[in-house]
């Protein structure tokens, strides 16, 4: 028995897979490519690469 998921981006791009993954209530940690957009719909949608951009820490200020 195992008590999480971690997949690369292999699996992270396949909703069905993660859909299965909550269903089962499994939790789960899965890369995905830095074209995919997972942050919000539309044209609010982020890539992985823009949202660390949008974090990205400039000094201690």
């Amino acid at each position: 028995m195992f008590r999480a998921v971690a997949a690369d981006c292999g699996y992270g791009d396949q909703s069905s897979f993660l859909r299965d993954l909550g269903e089962a209530g499994l939790p789960f940690v899965v890369a995905v490519k830095p074209s995919h957009g997972s942050w919000a719909y539309g044209k609010d949608a982020y890539t992985p690469v823009h949202a660390a951009r949008a974090l990205a820490w400039t000094d201690s200020e």
